[in-house]
């Protein structure tokens, strides 16, 4: 984890040079937990790199709970169909997702990402669909 702050802080240098923020995505090959992620996030310390926060590589007991420890460093997400609580794929609970969102005062950019074979308008329909019949 050393070489990858080092690293990072390197980019981030050169971020701030350009004017450019930087995004960390993690993924559920490599910084597993929200513990990981935060202390990789800390130890670079730099106002020129957030988080890509990626909805469907949170394997832990709780993804819902590592979102939330997550969403204050985040300066993009990765919203996708499935979450993977103890690493059974499970649909996702977008008006979980979304009450974390506002608890954030989130105010920045959002993908939706279907992974499946399905049209991935059909997914996002879907997705988008339970949350919006659950707020009605």
């Amino acid at each position: 984890m050393d070489r990858l702050v080092e690293e990072l802080t390197i980019c981030t240098s050169y971020a701030a040079e350009n004017g450019v923020i930087l995004g960390l995505q993690h993924h559920n090959d490599f910084l597993y937990s929200a513990e990981e992620i935060i202390e990789v996030l800390e130890k670079v310390d730099s106002p020129w790199m957030g988080l890509i926060l990626d909805t469907g590589s949170l394997h832990a007991p709780d993804p819902y709970q590592e979102m939330r420890k997550l969403a204050p460093y985040a300066n993009y997400w990765f919203i996708k169909e499935h979450v993977y609580p103890d690493g059974e794929k499970t649909p996702a609970d977008m008006q979980e997702i979304a009450n974390i969102l506002k608890a954030q005062d989130y105010r920045g950019y959002v993908s939706f990402e279907a992974l499946t074979d399905e049209n991935p308008k059909e997914v996002i329909k879907r997705m988008l669909g339970s949350f919006t019949q659950s707020n009605s």
